[in-house]
Protein backbone atom coordinates (compact mmCIF):
# COMPACT_ATOMS: atom_id res chain seq x y z
CA UNK A 1 0.00 0.00 0.00
CA UNK A 2 1.35 3.42 -0.87
CA UNK A 3 1.52 5.97 2.51
CA UNK A 4 1.03 9.92 3.27
CA UNK A 5 3.50 11.74 4.84
CA UNK A 6 0.85 13.43 6.57
CA UNK A 7 -0.77 10.93 8.20
CA UNK A 8 -0.02 12.26 11.40
CA UNK A 9 -1.78 15.46 10.53
CA UNK A 10 -5.08 13.32 9.87
CA UNK A 11 -5.52 11.48 13.33
CA UNK A 12 -8.02 12.97 15.44
CA UNK A 13 -7.36 13.45 19.05
CA UNK A 14 -9.43 10.84 19.72
CA UNK A 15 -7.81 8.08 17.65
CA UNK A 16 -4.62 8.68 18.93
CA UNK A 17 -5.59 8.36 22.64
CA UNK A 18 -7.85 5.02 21.49
CA UNK A 19 -4.71 3.35 19.66
CA UNK A 20 -2.56 4.56 23.16
CA UNK A 21 -5.13 2.88 25.03
CA UNK A 22 -4.57 -0.40 22.88
CA UNK A 23 -0.97 -0.39 22.35
CA UNK A 24 -0.99 -0.82 26.69
CA UNK A 25 -2.98 -3.86 26.06
CA UNK A 26 -1.14 -5.93 23.71
CA UNK A 27 1.27 -7.92 26.08
CA UNK A 28 4.36 -9.88 23.76
CA UNK A 29 2.29 -13.12 23.46
CA UNK A 30 -0.69 -11.22 22.60
CA UNK A 31 1.16 -9.29 19.58
CA UNK A 32 2.75 -12.95 18.74
CA UNK A 33 -0.93 -14.53 18.37
CA UNK A 34 -2.38 -11.59 16.95
CA UNK A 35 0.36 -11.14 13.95
CA UNK A 36 -0.52 -14.74 12.72
CA UNK A 37 -4.15 -13.51 12.33
CA UNK A 38 -2.16 -11.39 9.24
CA UNK A 39 0.62 -13.08 8.67
CA UNK A 40 -0.29 -16.75 9.15
CA UNK A 41 2.90 -17.85 7.59
CA UNK A 42 6.40 -15.66 6.94
CA UNK A 43 6.14 -13.62 3.95
CA UNK A 44 2.53 -14.34 2.99
CA UNK A 45 -0.25 -11.43 4.12
CA UNK A 46 -4.17 -11.53 5.00
CA UNK A 47 -5.48 -8.24 4.55
CA UNK A 48 -8.19 -7.69 7.11
CA UNK A 49 -11.64 -5.94 6.33
CA UNK A 50 -13.65 -3.99 9.22
CA UNK A 51 -15.25 -7.00 10.31
CA UNK A 52 -12.47 -9.02 11.01
CA UNK A 53 -10.84 -5.78 12.79
CA UNK A 54 -13.58 -5.44 15.41
CA UNK A 55 -13.39 -9.59 15.68
CA UNK A 56 -9.71 -9.85 16.46
CA UNK A 57 -10.10 -6.66 18.56
CA UNK A 58 -12.70 -8.48 20.67
CA UNK A 59 -10.79 -12.15 20.58
CA UNK A 60 -7.54 -10.39 21.91
CA UNK A 61 -7.57 -7.49 23.95
CA UNK A 62 -9.03 -8.31 27.43
CA UNK A 63 -10.62 -4.98 28.45
CA UNK A 64 -13.09 -5.34 25.07
CA UNK A 65 -15.14 -8.80 25.05
CA UNK A 66 -18.06 -7.23 24.27
CA UNK A 67 -18.90 -3.66 22.58
CA UNK A 68 -20.61 -1.04 22.80
CA UNK A 69 -21.71 1.62 20.40
CA UNK A 70 -19.06 3.98 21.38
CA UNK A 71 -16.46 1.30 21.19
CA UNK A 72 -17.74 0.13 17.86
CA UNK A 73 -17.62 3.71 16.53
CA UNK A 74 -13.76 4.23 17.92
CA UNK A 75 -13.04 1.10 16.19
CA UNK A 76 -14.57 1.65 13.29
CA UNK A 77 -12.45 5.33 12.96
CA UNK A 78 -9.48 3.44 13.96
CA UNK A 79 -10.08 0.93 11.36
CA UNK A 80 -10.73 4.25 8.97
CA UNK A 81 -7.39 6.18 9.44
CA UNK A 82 -5.21 3.46 9.36
CA UNK A 83 -6.45 2.51 5.90
CA UNK A 84 -4.87 5.40 4.19
CA UNK A 85 -5.63 4.34 0.59
CA UNK A 86 -9.25 3.98 1.54
CA UNK A 87 -9.51 0.17 -0.30
CA UNK A 88 -11.08 -1.32 2.92
CA UNK A 89 -8.47 -3.48 3.83
CA UNK A 90 -5.58 -3.96 6.65
CA UNK A 91 -2.32 -4.98 6.80
CA UNK A 92 0.34 -5.92 9.33
CA UNK A 93 2.84 -3.20 9.58
CA UNK A 94 0.01 -0.44 8.56
CA UNK A 95 -1.69 -1.46 12.75
CA UNK A 96 1.37 -1.60 14.26
CA UNK A 97 2.93 1.20 12.64
CA UNK A 98 0.06 3.52 12.86
CA UNK A 99 -0.19 2.15 16.62
CA UNK A 100 3.83 3.34 17.75
CA UNK A 101 3.41 6.54 15.67
CA UNK A 102 0.30 7.59 17.78
CA UNK A 103 2.59 6.71 20.51
CA UNK A 104 4.57 8.92 19.86
CA UNK A 105 2.32 11.71 18.76
CA UNK A 106 1.06 11.62 21.91
CA UNK A 107 4.05 12.30 23.89
CA UNK A 108 5.28 14.97 21.87
CA UNK A 109 2.17 16.68 23.00
CA UNK A 110 3.56 16.89 26.29
CA UNK A 111 6.68 18.79 25.39
CA UNK A 112 5.24 21.40 23.73
CA UNK A 113 4.92 19.75 19.81
CA UNK A 114 2.57 22.55 18.61
CA UNK A 115 4.98 25.43 19.49
CA UNK A 116 7.34 23.42 17.04
CA UNK A 117 8.96 26.52 14.60
CA UNK A 118 10.66 26.33 11.39
CA UNK A 119 14.94 26.19 12.50
CA UNK A 120 17.10 27.99 10.67
CA UNK A 121 18.87 24.25 9.54
CA UNK A 122 16.65 23.83 6.13
CA UNK A 123 16.85 22.27 2.97
CA UNK A 124 14.48 22.20 -0.41
CA UNK A 125 12.73 19.08 0.48
CA UNK A 126 9.07 18.90 2.47
CA UNK A 127 10.04 18.68 6.27
CA UNK A 128 7.31 17.44 9.16
CA UNK A 129 8.13 17.14 12.46
CA UNK A 130 11.81 16.37 14.03
CA UNK A 131 11.80 13.14 16.14
CA UNK A 132 15.56 13.07 16.77
CA UNK A 133 18.71 14.69 16.51
CA UNK A 134 22.06 13.42 17.00
CA UNK A 135 25.72 14.62 16.67
CA UNK A 136 28.69 12.27 16.96
CA UNK A 137 32.12 13.71 18.03
CA UNK A 138 33.75 11.34 16.02
CA UNK A 139 32.03 12.56 12.86
CA UNK A 140 32.87 16.22 12.93
CA UNK A 141 30.63 19.08 11.85
CA UNK A 142 27.65 16.71 10.68
CA UNK A 143 23.86 16.60 12.58
CA UNK A 144 21.54 13.67 11.78
CA UNK A 145 17.77 14.93 11.80
CA UNK A 146 15.07 12.50 11.77
CA UNK A 147 12.42 13.92 10.34
CA UNK A 148 8.73 12.42 10.47
CA UNK A 149 7.68 13.75 6.83
CA UNK A 150 9.96 11.82 4.70
CA UNK A 151 10.69 8.98 6.88
CA UNK A 152 14.31 9.47 6.48
CA UNK A 153 17.32 11.11 8.09
CA UNK A 154 18.69 14.20 6.78
CA UNK A 155 22.90 15.42 7.35
CA UNK A 156 23.68 18.23 7.77
CA UNK A 157 27.04 20.60 7.99
CA UNK A 158 25.33 22.67 11.22
CA UNK A 159 27.89 25.15 10.97
CA UNK A 160 26.76 26.46 7.65
CA UNK A 161 23.00 24.71 7.74
CA UNK A 162 23.80 23.43 4.36
CA UNK A 163 21.94 19.66 3.58
CA UNK A 164 24.91 17.09 3.01
CA UNK A 165 22.73 14.06 1.98
CA UNK A 166 19.75 12.00 3.06
CA UNK A 167 19.83 8.36 4.18
CA UNK A 168 15.99 7.38 2.29
CA UNK A 169 14.97 3.69 2.89
CA UNK A 170 12.63 2.70 5.96
CA UNK A 171 9.19 2.57 5.21
CA UNK A 172 8.15 3.91 8.83
CA UNK A 173 9.16 6.65 11.03
CA UNK A 174 13.00 6.92 12.15
CA UNK A 175 12.99 7.21 15.63
CA UNK A 176 17.01 7.09 16.33
CA UNK A 177 19.98 7.23 14.75
CA UNK A 178 23.59 5.72 16.18
CA UNK A 179 27.22 5.65 14.80
CA UNK A 180 28.56 2.06 14.78
CA UNK A 181 32.60 1.69 14.03
CA UNK A 182 35.28 -0.09 15.48
CA UNK A 183 39.12 0.12 14.91
CA UNK A 184 41.67 -2.12 15.76
CA UNK A 185 45.40 -0.45 16.76
CA UNK A 186 48.61 -2.71 14.87
CA UNK A 187 52.05 -2.81 16.26
CA UNK A 188 52.92 0.81 15.25
CA UNK A 189 49.97 2.12 17.23
CA UNK A 190 48.23 2.92 13.91
CA UNK A 191 44.51 2.68 13.79
CA UNK A 192 43.14 0.60 11.13
CA UNK A 193 39.00 0.86 10.52
CA UNK A 194 37.06 -2.39 10.46
CA UNK A 195 33.93 -1.07 10.26
CA UNK A 196 32.02 2.60 10.10
CA UNK A 197 28.36 2.78 9.72
CA UNK A 198 25.25 5.00 10.60
CA UNK A 199 22.55 2.92 12.57
CA UNK A 200 18.99 4.28 12.30
CA UNK A 201 15.40 2.44 14.00
CA UNK A 202 12.52 2.43 12.52
CA UNK A 203 8.67 2.44 13.20
CA UNK A 204 8.97 -0.24 10.42
CA UNK A 205 10.69 -3.21 12.48
CA UNK A 206 14.07 -2.60 11.02
CA UNK A 207 17.37 -1.37 12.22
CA UNK A 208 18.88 -0.35 9.01
CA UNK A 209 22.72 0.15 8.05
CA UNK A 210 24.70 3.11 6.18
CA UNK A 211 28.13 3.56 5.28
CA UNK A 212 29.59 6.66 7.17
CA UNK A 213 32.15 7.03 4.94
CA UNK A 214 30.56 6.80 1.61
CA UNK A 215 27.93 9.02 1.26
CA UNK A 216 26.24 7.22 3.40
CA UNK A 217 25.29 4.37 1.08
CA UNK A 218 22.22 1.80 1.91
CA UNK A 219 24.04 -1.39 3.22
CA UNK A 220 21.39 -3.52 4.41
CA UNK A 221 18.94 -3.99 7.44
CA UNK A 222 17.48 -6.63 9.84
CA UNK A 223 14.06 -6.60 11.07
CA UNK A 224 14.46 -6.50 15.34
CA UNK A 225 13.01 -9.36 17.33
CA UNK A 226 14.17 -10.78 20.55
CA UNK A 227 14.42 -14.36 19.13
CA UNK A 228 13.65 -16.25 14.98
CA UNK A 229 9.91 -17.51 17.28
CA UNK A 230 9.16 -13.50 18.19
CA UNK A 231 7.80 -11.01 16.00
CA UNK A 232 9.41 -7.77 15.06
CA UNK A 233 8.60 -4.76 16.84
CA UNK A 234 8.68 -1.12 15.91
CA UNK A 235 12.32 0.43 17.18
CA UNK A 236 12.39 3.42 19.36
CA UNK A 237 16.13 3.88 20.51
CA UNK A 238 19.28 2.48 19.80
CA UNK A 239 22.98 2.31 21.49
CA UNK A 240 26.00 1.29 20.34
CA UNK A 241 28.49 -0.18 23.16
CA UNK A 242 32.03 -0.18 21.29
CA UNK A 243 33.77 -2.14 24.19
CA UNK A 244 31.63 -5.07 23.79
CA UNK A 245 31.20 -3.85 19.76
CA UNK A 246 27.00 -4.42 20.54
CA UNK A 247 24.75 -2.47 19.49
CA UNK A 248 21.36 -2.70 21.63
CA UNK A 249 17.98 -1.47 19.82
CA UNK A 250 14.88 -1.51 21.61
CA UNK A 251 10.60 -1.09 21.85
CA UNK A 252 8.29 0.48 23.70
CA UNK A 253 8.27 -2.72 25.00
CA UNK A 254 12.31 -2.54 26.44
Amino acid sequence: KSSKGARSERKGRHEQIFALQLMMDLSKSTMAQLKLEFEPEEGSAIPVKLERFIELMCKYLPLIKTLDDEQIGSLINLFDEIDINGDGTMEWEEFTSFIIESVLVVQQDTVARNLYHPARVVDAVSHGYINNLAYFGDIPNRLFSCEELNKEVNVYEPTTGAWVGAMSGHSGIVTAVEHVSMSTRNQDKADTMLYDYIATASLDQTVCLWDAANKYQYLGHIHAAESKSEPSLPQTALCWDPGRGILYSGSLRG
